[in-house]
């Protein structure tokens, strides 16, 4: 499966591509950013949470997306510039790229084989970083 990954700075004004693909948007992760990313049809969507803020504004779209059918997560500040959507994407691994499938899947089946006997309990970060990246994503 090809599913096309947005990468742009502001999601007001989205492309018809976004219609079933990935954005990836510097705009902060209010409810606002969700509703322009699901409007044009993204089955996902990653903003930035500009430090989360007062009532939790900087987030308060997590919510409204898990609401509305469409996953999203938002990177935290910390990790990625504010507006700058291929900050957040580089900044998420030193690749500066996304993981191709056969990696993704290389990870899985480490886990399901007898190689990982004795891996118990564990999150396995396939992100390109030696530690991660800060992804927040709603709470329970």
């Amino acid at each position: 499966m090809n599913v096309p990954v947005i990468v742009i700075d502001g999601v007001v004004r989205l492309s018809p591509e976004a219609n079933g693909g990935i954005v990836v948007g510097g705009s902060n992760a209010t409810a606002y950013a969700a509703y322009f990313s699901a409007k044009a049809g993204a089955r996902a969507a990653i903003h930035h949470d500009c430090g989360i803020g007062g009532d939790e504004a900087g987030v308060r779209g997590l919510p409204w997306a898990d609401q509305h059918g469409m996953a999203m997560a938002a990177v935290a500040a910390e990790s990625a510039r504010v507006g700058d959507a291929a900050d957040m994407l580089t900044a998420m691994t030193p690749l500066a790229r996304l993981a191709r499938p056969d990696e993704i899947a290389s990870a899985a089946l480490f886990l399901a084989s007898d190689l990982s006997s004795y891996v118990a309990g564990i999150d396995l970060p396939v992100d390109g970083r030696p530690y991660g990246c800060l992804i927040r994503f709603p709470r329970d």
